[in-house]
């Protein structure tokens, strides 16, 4: 029976076809398991829309606070011309 021994080269061959298939399968199972996240740019898309409505909010809070303020000076104003004793 005649065997044929491997050289560097041939096992170097090996080793490089088994890192493409291997490299090939991880790409598969990345791409399916992360697929569904949103890339890079529209990450930071969806971000700059969370804080646009974050200082939005905040925008509204200040001008609705300023709001209950006056109203609530002007309701005591009322009240002390009419007589009225707040609780």
């Amino acid at each position: 029976m005649n065997k044929m021994k491997l050289g560097d080269a041939d096992l170097e061959a090996i080793g490089n076809l088994i890192r493409v298939v291997l490299n090939e399968e991880l790409d598969e199972i990345l791409d399916e398991k992360l697929g569904h996240l949103p890339n890079k740019n529209e990450f930071y898309a969806s971000q700059d829309e969370l804080a646009k409505e974050i200082r939005d909010l905040r925008d509204e809070v200040t001008t609705r606070g300023e709001q209950v303020r006056r109203n609530t000076r002007r309701i005591e104003k009322l009240e002390s011309k009419a007589g009225i004793v707040a609780s």
